[in-house]
């Protein structure tokens, strides 16, 4: 249907102007200063540089948001709905969550026995 087509590389343009726009609002915000980056890559317990856990979550977290967005666009111009969540996508995401919880839980235990007694 040359119909779909068009409606395909209309919402992908609509979608790529948009989220550029958004891209653009917080880029902008982010080195004007409103939005501090502040502690997104470290520990909190620790205040140094997280070596996989928070990384990871953050990469893993965009690169499934790209994925969906990428399968939203080519299913609108057939179906004229949102696709399903990959199931493999959710346990990407899940897995990604759950190194990360599994990190938070390991290093609080950790400084729990380093300095018993200790309140942070």
């Amino acid at each position: 249907m040359p119909g779909g087509k068009f409606l395909v590389l209309t919402f992908a343009v609509a979608m790529t102007i948009w989220l550029g726009g958004l891209l653009l609002v917080v880029a902008y915000n982010i080195v004007g200063g409103r939005i501090s980056l502040r502690g997104l890559l470290t520990e909190t317990l620790t205040g140094q540089m997280a070596a996989f856990s928070r990384p990871q979550m953050l990469f893993v977290s965009l690169a499934a948001a790209a994925t969906y967005v990428g399968k939203a666009i080519e299913a609108i111009g057939t179906t004229n709905t949102f696709p399903p969540v990959p199931t493999e996508l959710v346990a990407a995401v899940a897995g990604s969550q759950a190194v990360f919880i599994g990190g938070k839980w390991l290093s609080s235990a950790l400084s729990k026995l380093r300095a018993p007694g200790a309140v942070k």
